[in-house]
This record gives C-alpha cells, sequence and structure tokens, in this order.
C-alpha cells in the first residue's frame, strides 16, 4: 500500500462546482457548447490512460473529502467522468472533474477525482490544472 499525506477542510462548495447554466452575464450558449465538446474531446484522449500526480482529490474511508498529496507522485488511471462532470462551471469557468483510481492501492482512499483542463467562458482560454490531456 502507498502512503499519501490528506488535508481535509477545503472549501467543499467550491470544489463541487455548479452544472447548468451560466453564472457569469454575456456568456453565450455556443460558447459554453465549444468549451463542453472540448472538455468531452479532453476526456475521452485520457480515459484509460495512467499519470502521475502529486494532488488530487478523494473521500477518506470516513466520508470525508480531503486533498491528496503524494509525494513522490502516484501513478492514476483515469476511469471515467459523467456528463455532468464534463459539465461543471465554477466562477466563469468550465471545470470538468475527472474519476481516477490508484493503480497501486492506497490505504484511506475511497473515491478519487481529479480535475481536467479547464475553459474559460468567456475568452476559450484553456487552462491544464496539472491534468494528463
Amino acid at each position: 500500500m502507498k502512503e499519501v499525506t490528506l488535508r481535509g477542510g477545503f472549501d467543499a462548495a467550491a470544489e463541487e462546482g455548479r452544472t447548468g447554466g451560466s453564472a457569469v452575464p454575456g456568456i453565450e450558449g455556443a460558447k459554453r457548447a465549444e468549451a463542453e465538446a472540448l472538455a468531452r474531446a479532453d476526456f475521452a484522449r485520457a480515459d484509460g490512460t495512467v499519470v502521475l500526480l502529486g494532488e488530487f482529490f478523494a473521500h477518506d474511508d470516513s466520508g470525508e473529502r480531503a486533498i491528496v498529496y503524494c509525494d513522490p507522485p502516484l501513478e492514476v488511471r483515469v476511469v471515467s467522468a459523467s456528463a455532468a462532470d464534463l459539465a461543471r462551471e465554477d466562477a466563469g469557468w468550465l471545470v470538468p472533474l475527472w474519476n481516477i483510481d490508484p493503480v497501486e492501492p492506497v490505504l484511506g482512499l475511497r473515491r478519487c477525482w481529479m480535475h481536467g483542463p479547464a475553459y474559460h467562458l468567456l475568452t476559450g482560454l484553456r487552462e491544464d490544472a496539472g491534468s494528463a490531456a
């Protein structure tokens, strides 16, 4: 079993993001649809791949959300993302969430996830945020 460092107490509401309509005035539906199509394509390229991560998110054994820090980085496999996960919005950005599984089991972790590349919904700017795509 790999050992990792967990840090709880982060802003779970901010991490969850919002789905559905835009919270930023001026975002056109076409721009959002374009960003969502890019997010789906990013996930399709990453699905099933193994990546090294030094930081990701998880639920611990007690069900609490935590940020997981790994030194050295941990190999994880990108395993799934729902339509809602790929359409998450936060503060004017499309911030997709990808489910991951550690390649080698990690004691104390249940559901794990990372962020895919984010897209600003007004400018289209892409921010990789440590993803594999």
